[in-house]
């Protein structure tokens, strides 16, 4: 949650800010991913859900990017901001949750155009038993003015114990964004994710708000979203809080 850097005020260098919600370096002002930067950013996962009904994880989370060449950024991440999933307990465990850690994965992107690029990620999602996940997506944006909108949608095929739910799925995560201030934005996080071979059976829409602030190369945020508001296996519950630092070289 997640999910998403800094590296100037807005009035020193407009061109560094970013508007993406995971925090990945994003040239704003050409409309491109930014120039070889490192971007570190960690998440604070928390489930919001009354005792004894759901268990209540909490845990953190830590990604960080690399722009390695002109073309490639790699992400090692944990935080289910990255993967476009409303969830917690990913990282490092605090409290309550089924593991010490999990959730590791590496991220790679290739641009392919200004706007648009590819991905490759491959996710532990659990480590005893693992289950390993290959992800194959897209990853898209769009700035103008205030407004900016970032979509990732990918295909998650289960590579080891698809017996235990490690099932194959879609994911569709859309972000928007407004910047309502100097540094400040709002970011509204939805989507629609589900498993490949029964997706009228198991989609899920989930719905966020968040606000974003962002000083020198310093970003905060915090996002409250509901992981499966709408959708076939609509739920109030689980609710999830994302609290997010920071920083960008």
């Amino acid at each position: 949650m997640v999910v998403a850097g800094p590296a100037a005020s807005a009035l020193a260098n407009p061109v560094r800010l970013s508007d993406q919600p995971d925090g990945r370096p994003f040239d704003r002002a050409n409309n491109r991913p930014a120039g070889r930067t490192i971007t570190v950013i960690a998440h604070a996962e928390v489930t919001d859900a009354e005792r004894g009904i759901l268990p209540r994880p909490v845990s953190l989370a830590p990604d960080v990017y690399l722009r390695v060449v002109d073309r490639v950024t790699l992400g090692v991440v944990h935080s289910h901001r990255a993967l476009g999933l409303v969830d917690a307990g990913g990282g490092l465990c605090l409290s309550d949750c089924d593991e010490r850690y999990r959730n590791p994965g590496i991220d790679v992107l290739y641009d392919i155009r200004r706007q648009l690029g590819a991905r490759v990620r491959l996710v532990a999602r659990e480590l005893d038993p693992i289950e390993l996940q290959l992800h194959l997506g897209l990853d898209w944006h769009w700035q103008r003015g205030r407004l900016g909108v970032h979509a990732a949608p990918y295909l998650a095929f289960g590579l080891s114990n698809r017996d235990l739910g490690n099932d194959d799925f879609i994911n569709l995560p859309l972000w928007l964004t407004v910047r309502v201030g100097a540094g400040v934005s709002g970011v509204f996080h939805t989507g629609i994710a589900g498993q490949i071979d029964s997706f009228g059976d198991t989609y899920e829409i989930p719905v966020g708000l968040g606000v974003r602030y962002r000083r020198g190369p310093y970003l905060a945020g915090v996002q409250y979203a509901f992981a499966r508001l709408f959708g076939r296996l609509n739920a109030i519950l689980p609710r999830h809080l994302v609290v997010s630092f920071g920083w960008q070289r």
